[in-house]
């Protein structure tokens, strides 16, 4: 029942390309300004339904938002007009609170644009597009995350952060192991950005919760605990390669050093 609720890989989306991007935010839905906010985060009790056939995304936007008690903000101009990008669901949708923030974070992402956290409390939300300065305050906005939070929703689309500990293989390994995502991202203008804290051997990584949870993946078949058995034979087989060398340079000094003595 569980898998059955959270689960919207059925609902299949067809997205055409968004409109360009305009100015002046307006609100998909004005909520209750006296709602607390411990009322607007309050798990709702019945699922979040859509139907199959075509649905207006201004629709979608306006149905999640009621559902989840928040508002979303999204620029004008930035929602297609009504009849000429419709998406599809072929099977329709029913899923929960987090399955509802999941499914709305992807059908913007197919329009373009990242779903964002406005404040802490999370009663506002803001869609954006990918640009230097959106890309920006997107990630400005990601929510902390403890990796149990992020692998446990791995599909939503969101800026989130998480810290990392390495605990068996090299760090400079981990940092190899995480370019391709870091790479990746540059292409849709919201990419995995990874960095070392201090000298520990901890990870910050930034971006999109989907990005982060599939680079923790690797990370983890990275950093077994082989691993360390495996770092500390190279760590041995490079101190017996440079003492080798040492010896070899040794060695050529003291021939060198022989042959004018066997001269005379």
């Amino acid at each position: 029942m569980h898998h059955q609720v959270r689960s919207f890989a059925a609902a299949a989306l067809l997205f055409p390309i968004c409109s360009a991007f305009t100015h002046a935010p307006e609100l998909a839905r004005q909520g209750d300004p006296t709602r607390s906010a411990a009322v607007a985060a309050a798990p709702a009790a019945d699922p979040f339904v859509l139907p199959a056939g075509s649905l207006e995304l201004a629709d979608v936007v306006a149905r999640a938002s009621e559902y989840l008690g928040c508002n979303v903000l999204i620029q004008k101009g930035a929602l297609p007009d009504a009849g000429k990008a419709p998406l599809t669901l072929q099977r329709g949708l029913k899923t929960d609170r987090a399955g509802c923030e999941e499914f709305l974070a992807a059908a913007l992402a197919h329009y373009g644009m990242t779903l964002t956290y406005v404040d802490s409390k999370q009663t506002t939300m803001e869609a954006l597009f990918p640009t230097s300065s959106n890309a920006e305050r997107a990630l400005q906005r990601a929510t902390p995350r403890t990796i149990d939070e992020v692998l446990a929703r791995p599909d939503l689309a969101m800026p989130a952060t998480v810290v990392v500990d390495v605990k068996h293989c090299d760090l400079g390994e981990a940092l190899s192991a995480m370019q391709p995502f870091a790479a990746r991202g540059k292409g849709i203008g919201l990419g995995l950005t990874v960095g070392r804290l201090g000298d520990s051997k901890r990870l910050l990584m930034v971006g999109l919760q989907t990005e982060i949870a599939q680079a923790l993946a690797v990370l983890r078949a990275v950093d077994r605990p082989e691993a360390a058995t495996e770092t500390l034979r190279r760590e041995r087989d490079r101190e017996v390669e440079q003492l080798q060398r040492r010896i070899d340079g040794l060695e050529r000094k003291l021939k060198d050093a022989d042959k004018p003595a066997a001269g005379k």
